[in-house]
């Protein structure tokens, strides 16, 4: 009795533990492994071949483990390996270990499994964050660096039209100049809103002005593409309890996605409304939609159904943790082939 107590107290041990743990004889047949390492195998484990229960393991440097640990008694760092469970990829760091009686004497090898998942996607997530860092100084640089000729521009371009009439077609030349001098500048203005905190403090920003700034961004682009655009803006001209630079960074994701959604043009909507204490901006596009089973995932930091290059997965779920730590929400309705509403919610600035 009490040595059954104690074979039941020494497999209760070696299931809690969280790392995997497979045990194999000199012939590659598994002698016991724990419900972690039992997760990933395809069939009955026991009795079996390691490389058949686990065929993911039937590679050389896996295989050079289990000799060198049953041959020579040493051990091996095998690395990360990408295993399957369920429907989802998950990465194990796998070690290799001799299995040696109390003599020293190896007897089989044991494989211990460490789900190392989460701390790829962290580090992942990082570098990531370290580019958007780096792309915002860019960004900053780009801009300061257009904002000094383009000063000259319009400096030259307003002492031209003093020595011009007012009905000479050289005239209407330089107004144009101005103009679109102008709309660069206001340009550099949001890129430098965007790449920087704003010094507005926050809870002082004006809802329609930020729609109307942002896009002005891409204001060009889309009349190329065919993207035909309207706004309803609220009259109350409502105030949000949110820093100006962030709000716009989150309407530019999603214009973004908007305009990606379009290649071959459609409609594109922005309307700001007060609903009693709350701001609400929704942002509409005619576009390709988002399947059903996407839909909860949007949200999740890298998740794009985009082609590699075009897109990180990281805008909306930035926008997301943005809204939301300013005490709102994001909501998205979607119909493949239809198009796509992202609706942002707000606290009014002032209320508690």
């Amino acid at each position: 009795m009490e040595l059954a107590r104690l074979k039941a107290y020494h497999e209760d041990t070696i299931d809690s533990i969280i790392e995997g743990i497979v045990v194999v004889d000199p012939s590659m047949i598994i002698t016991g492994l724990n419900k972690s390492a039992d997760m990933y195998s395809t069939s009955q484990s026991i009795g079996r071949d390691v490389f058949t229960v686990f065929p993911e393991l039937d590679i050389p440097r896996c295989r050079h483990g289990f000799e060198r640990a049953i041959s020579l008694g040493e051990p091996t760092d095998v690395g990360e390996m990408v295993f399957q469970l369920g429907g989802d990829k998950v990465t194990l760091h796998i070690k290799i270990s001799p299995l040696k009686n109390r003599s020293g004497e190896v007897y089989g090898a044991v494989l211990l499994s460490q789900d190392t998942t989460e701390k790829r996607r962290l580090e992942s997530q990082l570098i990531q964050s370290d580019r958007l860092a780096a792309l915002g100084q860019l960004a900053a640089g780009v801009a300061h660096e257009i904002n000094t000729p383009l000063t000259l521009i319009l400096g030259y371009a307003d002492i031209l039209s003093q020595t011009v009439g007012s009905d000479n077609l050289s005239n209407s030349y330089l107004k144009t100049i101005v103009e679109e001098s102008e709309r660069i500048s206001d340009i550099v203005r949001s890129l430098l809103n965007f790449a920087r905190p704003s010094n507005m403090p926050a809870g002082k920003c004006k809802v329609n002005e930020t729609c109307r700034r942002t896009l002005r961004i891409f204001g060009g682009q889309m009349a190329r593409r065919g993207i035909q655009v309207t706004m309803e803006l609220d009259e109350s001209e409502p105030e949000a309890a949110i820093d100006t630079g962030e709000l716009q960074q989150v309407i530019l994701n999603m214009l973004l996605n908007a305009m990606q959604a379009m290649p071959d043009g459609g409609h594109l909507g922005i309307q700001t409304r007060v609903s009693r204490d709350m701001v609400e901006i929704a942002i509409t596009d005619t576009g390709i939609g988002i399947a059903p089973e996407n839909l909860q995932k949007v949200f999740n930091p890298f998740f794009t159904t985009k082609e590699v290059g075009k897109g990180t997965g990281l805008g909306l779920s930035v926008s997301f943790d943005i809204i939301e730590k300013h005490g709102g929400t994001v909501k998205v309705e979607s119909q493949l082939g239809r198009g796509t509403a992202f609706t942002i919610v707000l606290p009014m600035n002032g209320v508690e």
